[in-house]
């Protein structure tokens, strides 16, 4: 799967958007400052959520 800079921002911005990432900009060493993302309580929830979903769905298929 290729993911290129016009695909991973607006993905991005959706999942902020949705609640599930916030962001924070930090200075940076080299150019300008950086927006650094990281999951929120919700989307740690939601990930745990989608997790057990997919090892059900997995574990599923395999007995088929």
């Amino acid at each position: 799967m290729v993911v290129v800079e016009g695909t991973i921002y607006p993905l991005l911005s959706r999942l902020q958007r949705d609640g599930l990432l916030q962001h924070e900009w930090q200075e940076s060493e080299q150019g300008p400052p950086r927006k650094y993302y990281e999951a929120t309580e919700f989307g740690h929830e939601v990930m745990a959520l989608v997790t057990e979903k997919i090892a059900t769905l997995n574990k599923t298929l395999k007995r088929l």
